[in-house]
């Protein structure tokens, strides 16, 4: 089975619910899960259904800590090893259809993916250590979108993808403020070509989606290269100076759209009971908003990870993180626990105070035990920079997930 593809930006903070309106620029998409059809259920090699529940909670009496929810099934075909999964995730719901080879290293798929209210947390927004409900918004969008992947040689991996995104947004009822101005509910075209040089062992978290937080074994390397055609723009956010005190200028997104991403996996043993993960990932994006910009905050698969700060807390375009992990093994049985440290510098001045790039850290700890087809995780920590910067802000956050997955 070939190695999957991994993308750091890949994963996006999700609150979600399926916005039936956004469904209406997905039609063309038909086409492509047509070739479902023919995959022959005869050929049927196995089916999976994965679930967790994942929460995370923090120091702060407005907005406390979220909840989500995952299920997916996949169905998995020995005709061109095609897959088919369908997933809920929070307010989320995807359907794809990936694999389809073409040839020995080539294959395509393609997606269909519908979230409501809730892209990039926007319904929270904190600024200089308080938390402003009027200020927030709840936005949807719909995607579609089609990719080939090649593995032209060895362990390196191509992926092209291109799709077009409806954007919807609205105010959060009773909290954002009427004088706020909306983004514009624009088409956008998105091009994204990933190149990815993997040397990880295999784990159980590739495969079964329960499981949040792979061990690594080895590394995997890789770039990220995106563009998005925005058709339509305008300045958005708290920009009436007679209603909000500073105004907020940080989202005036352009017509093109670019970003640089580049990430790094690795984990390595010290000992037979002793290994060392390292997770990193840097971004340069220019003409983008609050929309796509890296959420950044909690201990989530979702987020560029800081202990102790909120979940979606920044909201960065320009920015450079690591988490460094020590896992331990225990006298249980696939258990193992151990400390964690993440840091990174962001540039967010609206957000954070100051134009100047910012350093942040946090230190913890984790949970991790494996238990047949049940995963259990604990994740915590600490941030004293976060405290420094924003006194009057909270800055512990716990999280805590239990999964369960099975073939069918």
């Amino acid at each position: 089975m070939a190695r999957p593809s991994v993308s750091l930006c890949d994963t996006v903070p999700s609150m979600r619910r399926l916005p039936f309106r956004s469904l209406r620029l997905i039609p063309a998409m038909s086409c492509l899960f047509c070739l479902s059809a023919t995959i022959q259920v005869s050929y049927a090699e196995e089916s999976r259904l994965s679930m967790y529940l994942l929460s995370e909670a923090w120091e702060d009496e407005t907005a406390p800590g979220h909840v989500a929810v995952m299920a997916r099934w996949e169905r998995r075909f020995a005709n061109r090893h095609a897959k088919l999964i369908l997933e809920f995730n929070t307010e989320t719901i995807n359907l794809e259809l990936d694999q389809i080879y073409l040839a020995s290293r080539m294959s395509l798929g393609g997606q269909i993916r519908a979230e409501a209210f809730g892209t990039n947390v926007l319904f929270d927004y904190f600024q200089n250590g308080q938390y402003d409900a009027k200020r927030t918004i709840a936005a949807s969008n719909g995607l579609a979108n089609v990719w080939v992947n090649w593995n032209p040689f060895s362990r390196f991996y191509l992926r092209h993808e291109n799709g077009l995104r409806k954007w919807l947004s609205v105010p959060v009822p009773g909290r954002t403020s009427p004088k706020l101005e909306l983004p514009e509910d624009s088409l956008v075209y998105e091009s994204r070509l990933n190149l990815t040089w993997w040397n990880l062992d295999h784990d159980s978290a590739w495969s079964q989606r329960q499981r949040n937080y792979p061990r690594l074994q080895g590394f995997a390397v890789g770039t990220r290269l995106g563009a998005n055609w925005q058709f339509d723009t305008k300045p958005w956010g708290a920009r009436n100076p007679l209603i909000f005190t500073p105004v907020d200028s940080r989202n005036q997104p352009e017509n093109f759209q670019w970003s640089v991403t580049q990430w790094f996996l690795g984990g390595w043993k010290l000992n037979d009971g002793v290994r060392i993960q390292i997770n990193e990932e840097a971004t340069w994006a220019e003409g983008v908003d609050d929309l796509s910009r890296r959420t950044v905050g909690g201990l989530t698969p979702f987020t560029a990870n800081l202990p102790g700060m909120p979940w979606a807390y920044l909201h960065a375009d320009k920015y450079a993180s690591m988490t460094t992990s020590f896992h331990f093994r225990t006298f249980v049985a696939d258990l193992e626990v151990g400390p964690l440290a993440s840091g990174i510098v962001v540039q967010d001045f609206e957000r954070i105070g100051t134009s100047q790039f910012t350093p942040l850290f946090g230190v913890g700890g984790f949970v991790d035990y494996r238990f047949g087809p049940w995963q259990f995780d604990i994740r915590g920590g600490y941030s004293p920079s976060l405290k420094a910067l924003h006194p009057q802000q909270g800055a512990w956050s716990v999280l805590g997930a239990l999964g369960w997955g099975s073939l069918l």
